[in-house]
């Protein structure tokens, strides 16, 4: 290839849809953690020889716009903003000039919390239980693909009929990706036993460290805790509830949210002192009178001990701030068993109360309504369901859209993680359909935000069947307006570290491919999209890492960091190499049957789809093995002959050839490159870099040939 392809959209390859229906719906992710580069860009000055130029005459032309600023979750950032704005896609020879997405501000010590240490020991040891149970399903899952798989082969050996054999082998490949996605499920809730059973033990054994004298404190705590709350000072109680249920808040924010709970408080009755005239002489009399709770609040703020001492309050400094934390260490627990166990109603009614912070303008408030609020989906049904939460999103004010979809998503995603799936699913699709009828935008970008929480946690269980519910949607919104949803989709793959979840996404996608029989007019915007996807994301992830990383292992490379020898590394290939090369009824590359070209700067700019997945392969194997196959890591090669094996198993003859002349051609653009440098100390290591480039093409095509003759 004569001329390197500018960065852009890309190809997808094979799904087994008839295997699909026949396994349990459930999907085959893989994962990979990441890392990424800023690339330098070599240019090449010779255009390329395309003598097999294809007509677009009959293709279908994606509908997707391609205004770089379609998809934009907006300038205000609340938290996170959780996609990288779409960079420019124009060439530039001065790296400097290159523009970085823009990153994601995500709170450190929120992304490294446990997840898991915010759940009552109740519910852990429950979840412990279904994971237990969930992970002999899988295994048992497994055995039964495996002994699938071994039937097949068996059967295989023996046939002769080229299409049986074709089918076997989709129908063996559909089932080794099946049970590749027992194994990742079964390690994935294994993790999350462990970081259960780690927690409980901790407990327990912090339980069992419990000395007398401590058991003592914990009594006398809790006749504190029934001294402090008592009927009629609605004052002192909602300032115990808020510096219980909302730790360590700054005095600011402290203020206002036990002001945000006595709004609704009825008039309070007080002793107020009055100067009156009596015989001529001035006297001091007390009168009782009825203020407003607020008032009265905002009123002790200047006398600490009216209120803030009688509940064991005080300031306390903490980093560069002061906050509003217990005199005594043992009374926010002890107070909180006593809510929960003797003021149960009183919870309840000020449950109700806390769906007034779910906006509020502090994150860290907000965020602790949240889990508040989560726990009332379990715990109060009746009150908190999807009419409520429908509610409260159509009601929040349009200028808070960035808030808004922020803490929604968040809510959902604590309700996904909290609850069952059969208790959480009907909660989420309930709200989502009644919100796209009202707010279809509202659906949209609340699913943005929740699917990339799920993709970036920790917490894994169940994470696999919400990414998949989530995808739905996007889909749906896909086949209505195919711009904006295309761009979450692959601006979520240009995240950084993207390599937990990358295979994740491409495996869901793969599911979008057009079935083989499905005539090209009939291709819905999703079918496009997931043939284009790979393409674009690989062609502008090229340049984010620079010739010093080539042949680093683990890969520096996004697609190929979490591939790594002892894992199953091919089962992630086989990803990529089917979303390449799909195939339709005929045979024909699909991705021949599209508008291909739309994505190039020169509208006069022509180009082979196997061109540009020539050019990717042979990027791909220089990154995976380096500049010197004399010092290419073994673990590495074994990644990059995977690779080429797979791709000569999926392509005929006449591919194979047109692949190798791609690369030959490539080879000579960088000869004639490379002869043009100048004799300038940077121009040689510019020419030294070209012809260990060309030396690795040739490696390639070299490679190729003989793994062609060894599949023969």
């Amino acid at each position: 290839m004569a001329n390197e392809p500018n960065p852009n959209q890309s190809p997808e390859a094979s799904a087994d849809n008839s295997s699909q229906k026949e396994s349990s719906n459930e999907l085959n992710p893989n994962q990979s953690p990441e890392a990424s580069a800023d690339p330098p860009t070599s240019e090449n000055n010779s255009e390329p020889d395309n003598s097999q130029e294809e007509s677009n005459s009959g293709k279908v032309n994606p509908t997707f716009s391609q205004d770089e600023n379609k998809f934009n979750p907006g300038e205000k950032e609340i938290g996170f903003d959780p996609f990288f704005k779409k960079p420019s896609s124009k060439k530039s020879s001065d790296k400097s000039q290159q523009t970085e997405p823009e990153k994601i501000n995500i709170d450190p010590e929120e992304s490294q919390a446990n997840p898991w240490a915010t759940m009552t020991t109740d519910l852990l040891e429950e979840k412990l239980k279904e994971i237990e149970k969930d992970i002999t399903i899988q295994r048992e899952q497994a055995e039964i693909l495996t002994e699938d798989i071994i039937h097949i082969v068996e059967t295989i050996r023996f046939l002769i009929d080229e299409l049986q054999i074709s089918r076997l082998r989709s129908r063996k490949n559909a089932r080794e990706n099946e049970r590749e996605l027992c194994r990742q499920k079964r390690e994935d809730l294994e993790l999350d036993k462990k970081n259960i059973s780690k927690i409980l033990e901790e407990r327990k054994d912090k339980a069992k460290r419990s000395s007398q004298d401590e058991t003592k404190t914990h009594e006398q705590g809790l006749i504190l805790a029934q001294s402090l709350f008592k009927d009629g000072q609605p004052i002192e109680n909602t300032v115990l509830y808020v510096a219980t249920f909302f730790p360590e808040l700054n005095i600011s924010d402290f203020k206002d949210v036990v002001s945000k709970f006595l709004e609704k408080s009825p008039p309070i009755k007080i002793i107020q002192e009055e100067g009156v005239i009596k015989n001529g002489e001035k006297e001091t009399v007390q009168k009782e009178v009825e203020k407003n709770a607020v008032e009265v609040w905002k009123e002790s703020f200047q006398k600490p001990e009216q209120f803030l001492k009688k509940c064991y309050l005080k300031p306390r400094r903490k980093d560069s701030n002061f906050i509003i934390d217990f005199s005594l260490s043992y009374l926010r627990e002890n107070l909180k068993q006593y809510f929960q166990e003797e003021e149960i109603f009183y919870l309840e009614e000020q449950l109700i109360a806390v769906q007034n912070l779910l906006f509020f303008k502090s994150d860290k408030v907000a965020e602790q309504a949240i889990s508040i609020i989560a726990e009332g989906f379990i715990y109060s049904p009746n009150i908190y369901n999807f009419e409520w939460l429908l509610n409260i999103t159509l009601a929040a004010e349009a200028n808070q859209s960035d808030i808004l979809f922020d803490r929604v998503s968040k809510l959902l995603y604590e309700i996904q993680i909290r609850l069952e799936p059969s208790q959480s699913k009907p909660i989420v699709k309930r709200f989502l359909d009644s919100l796209l009828a009202n707010n279809p935008d509202y659906v949209f970008h609340i699913i943005r935000y929740l699917m990339y929480r799920h993709l970036c946690s920790t917490l894994r269980i169940n994470r696999l069947d919400s990414l998949q519910q989530l995808l739905g949607w996007v889909r749906k919104r896909l086949n209505q307006d195919m711009g904006d949803a295309y761009g979450v989709l692959l601006n979520l793959l240009k995240q950084q570290n993207t390599g937990s979840y990358i295979y994740d996404l491409l495996r869901i996608i793969k599911t979008w491919l057009p079935e083989p029989e499905l005539s090209v007019d009939k291709y819905s915007p999703s079918n496009q999209a997931a043939l284009l996807l790979l393409i674009q994301y690989c062609a502008e992830s090229l340049w984010r890492i620079e010739p010093k990383d080539y042949g680093s292992y683990p890969s520096k490379y996004p697609l190929f960091s979490s591939l790594k020898d002892g894992s199953d590394f091919d089962s992630k290939l086989e990803i990529i190499v089917s979303l390449l090369f799909h195939r339709s009824g005929d045979k024909t590359l699909a991705i021949k049957l599209i508008n291909f070209k739309f994505f190039l700067e020169d509208e006069n700019e022509t180009i082979e789809p196997l061109e540009m997945i020539a050019f990717l392969i042979e990027k791909w194997f220089i990154i995976l093995c380096g500049l010197d196959i004399e010092q290419c890591k073994p673990e590495a090669e074994k990644i990059a002959n995977s690779l080429l094996r797979q791709v000569i198993e999926v392509t005929d003859a006449s591919e194979r050839r047109n692949l190798n002349r791609y690369w030959a051609e490539w080879a000579a653009s960088l000869l004639k490159e490379a002869a043009n440098k100048s004799a300038s100390t940077s121009s040689r290591q510019e020419k030294e870099i070209l012809m260990k480039e060309r030396s690795m093409v040739q490696e390639l095509r070299s490679r190729f040939q003989s793994l062609q003759e060894q599949q023969i």
